[in-house]
């Protein structure tokens, strides 16, 4: 991080005067007019009476969760809401349009999730794999105004996106990627990684991140604007081994 950068103060969401908030749970979400996906949240990390985290956790192709409620959650993050919602491309998201309908639904669920829970506005984060993190990137591009930061695996840059038109702004953002990924090639995350850092304004050198060998933060990024990129030697469509410890670790500084 940078020495400038102070944390803002919670942001209480209109969710925060219930009195009771209605919990995990598998629902839908209209949108669209006369659209609905299904989408779950998973409240297990939830602390009520305060404003929590907002995760947005994105599946992979074909990777949604059927049954239950059991969400993947990030290590040591307590006081989080976790939300995943159906991708509406045959069991993905529509990762490569610039007028994805992905957007309406993040949209519509944002607007629900902050009226029904107690949210911290100023901290609502998206985190995915594979299809989810080329969402994620996404979202980080034309919703930069809305998320703190975003966490990716194994994606890639979506053609769609025109930086200089269509994104919001900087946004913090930590990329991870196998060497030898077959699905999704490493080139994609690398053009991520280099889209996120003209946009954050960061120069070309790094330090080792958070104790992780396979992770580095670029430096003199934008105040409060940080960048992690992490290679794993050899992984081929997988998240890596540290993954979701890097990610939290990233979110938990904000």
């Amino acid at each position: 991080g940078s020495p400038s950068y102070v944390k803002p103060p919670a942001a209480p969401s209109s969710g925060c005067t219930l009195a009771t908030s209605p919990g995990s749970g598998r629902r839908t979400i209209p949108y669209d007019m006369n659209k609905t996906r299904s989408y779950v949240v998973d409240a297990s990390s939830y602390t009520a009476g305060m404003p929590n985290r907002l995760v947005f956790t994105l599946h992979g192709c074909g990777g949604y969760v059927t049954s239950g409620t059991n969400l993947p959650k990030l290590p040591n993050l307590p006081n989080t809401l976790y939300v995943m919602w159906q991708g509406g491309d045959s069991g993905c998201y529509d990762d490569q349009t610039r007028a994805s309908p992905e957007y309406q639904v993040f949209d519509a669920l944002l607007t629900q999730i902050k009226s029904s829970f107690c949210i911290d506005k100023n901290r609502v984060f998206a985190n995915g794999f594979s299809s989810g993190a080329w969402m994620a990137m996404m979202l980080g591009c034309q919703r930069a105004d809305v998320l703190r930061a975003h966490g990716q695996g194994a994606g890639g840059l979506p053609i769609s996106i025109r930086p200089g038109v269509d994104c919001r702004g900087p946004v913090p953002a930590l990329f991870s990627h196998g060497t030898a990924d077959d699905a999704n090639h490493i080139h994609g995350s690398r053009q991520g990684r280099d889209r996120v850092l003209k946009t954050n304004q960061c120069d070309n050198t790094t330090k080792p991140y958070g104790g992780f060998s396979q992770c580095v933060e670029y430096q003199n990024c934008l105040p409060g604007h940080p960048v992690v990129y992490c290679e794993y030697p050899g992984l081929g469509h997988s998240p890596g081994a540290s993954q979701d410890a890097s990610v939290s670790l990233f979110f938990k500084q904000f």
